[in-house]
């Protein structure tokens, strides 16, 4: 056997088990995601081990699976009964969260960066969602009210259906040419609500095999059948990865349950997927792309994340200082971003800065969630105190 197929293979399988000793050490409120770009960038470009350049295909397609079983993940956590109690916190976190990202995105890499609007757009798209795998461990890590934790667990999974489905929407628009008003009423019937109708279909048919028939490996069977629908979705002209994220909201919400390995080893896969997408980002920085971003990418940063401040801002106005400043925090992109990127960087005129800008983004973002178990204390000591000096205030007057 070549000497690079066998290195090929000891790097694949030394990447999945750090994946899973950094799954562990999230339980010690240390993202793994930080560990795993910082790997990527080593193993691409700091030793060049590996070139995606040399991978673009296969890069490209991974994306495209990865993307597939993370919106049928994403589906799948999206539970009708807390959604119900908690839809209006939580959908407006996540409508006015993704409209401050994308304005403040768009405007910054059309104005700083000199992208096309289209591209401006598209990337800032990209950005929009938060990152349920980073939130949900600092979380727990965190004693916080439930309420809280599942409006912000919530906003996640909705922003990460709107940039998704925002994504397709600008990339169908790009690939026709033409922008008017039936144009993109035409596109929006076409790629969401014909994907939606085939999503079900798919979803509710297995769903009557599973209680019908004894199907042996239902997991590969559910697998496939997400595939499956991506696929048929797209050759007929409509979005395939808004069909996934149905079959998956179907599953995840179905009575009776269908069998718990389907979840366990969607979690899995998804899980495996992850590990690679950040390994992958980090081995497509360009070092001198990134030097050009420099500055101009920490005011990128500082500029998406007051955007996310400023949307908090207005939707939580009767919350808590301690829950307001909890919540700014709790906004890390992550994998629906870095999936996004991953698929579609190489439309850009520049795919380095797109890819840089994103990395920069999720790095940043995740370290000032990262803090956030660390900080709360502080925080909700200097709120008290905060109170029992307003109250003094309010008694001696």
């Amino acid at each position: 056997m070549a000497a690079t197929t066998i290195f090929a293979v000891f790097i694949i399988g030394f990447i999945m088990i750090l994946g899973v000793i950094l799954q562990m050490a999230a339980k010690k409120r240390i993202p793994p995601v930080l560990f795993l770009l910082i790997l990527g960038i080593f193993l691409g470009p700091v030793t060049r081990i590996f070139d995606p350049g040399n991978y673009h295909i296969a890069v490209s397609s991974f994306a495209t699976f990865a993307l597939i079983v993370v919106l049928f993940e994403v589906g799948y956590n999206l539970k009708w009964e807390t959604f119900k109690k908690e839809i209006i916190a939580s959908s407006l976190l996540g409508i006015f969260g993704v409209f401050f990202s994308v304005l403040f995105v768009f405007l910054m890499a059309s104005y700083l960066f000199g992208f096309p609007w289209q591209f401006a757009l598209l990337l800032a798209a990209f950005l929009s969602s938060t990152d349920l795998t980073v939130v949900s461990p600092v979380l727990d890590a965190m004693n916080i009210s439930k309420k809280l934790k599942d409006d912000l667990e919530l906003e996640s999974i909705i922003n990460s259906v709107l940039a998704a489905v925002m994504t397709i929407l600008i990339l169908t628009i790009m690939s026709a040419g033409t922008i008017t008003l039936g144009h993109i009423t035409s596109t929006f019937i076409n790629n969401i609500f014909i994907a939606i109708g085939i999503g079900l279909v798919f979803a509710y048919v297995l769903l009557y095999l599973f209680r019908k028939a004894d199907i042996s490996r239902p997991h590969i069977v559910s697998i496939g059948t997400v595939l499956l629908v991506y696929a048929i979705t797209e050759l007929i002209g409509s979005s395939g990865v808004v069909s996934a994220l149905v079959v998956g909201m179907v599953f995840g919400n179905a009575k009776p349950a269908p069998p718990a390995i389907i979840k366990s080893f969607g979690g899995e896969m998804e899980f495996l997927l992850i590990t690679f997408v950040y390994v992958m980002l980090g081995t497509l920085l360009d070092f001198e792309s990134f030097a050009i971003i420099g500055p101009v990418g920490a005011f990128f940063v500082s500029m998406l994340v007051m955007s996310r401040v400023i949307g908090v801002k207005l939707v939580t106005l009767k919350e808590s200082p301690l829950n307001r400043q909890t919540t700014y925090l709790s906004g890390p992109r992550g994998i629906v971003c870095a999936v996004l990127v991953l698929s579609y960087a190489h439309l850009f005129p520049n795919p380095d800065i797109a890819i840089g800008l994103v990395f920069i983004s999720i790095l940043s973002t995740t370290i000032l969630a990262a803090l956030l178990p660390i900080l709360y204390p502080t925080l909700k000591e200097a709120t008290q105190t905060k109170k029992k000096r307003k109250r003094k205030s309010f008694k001696q007057k």
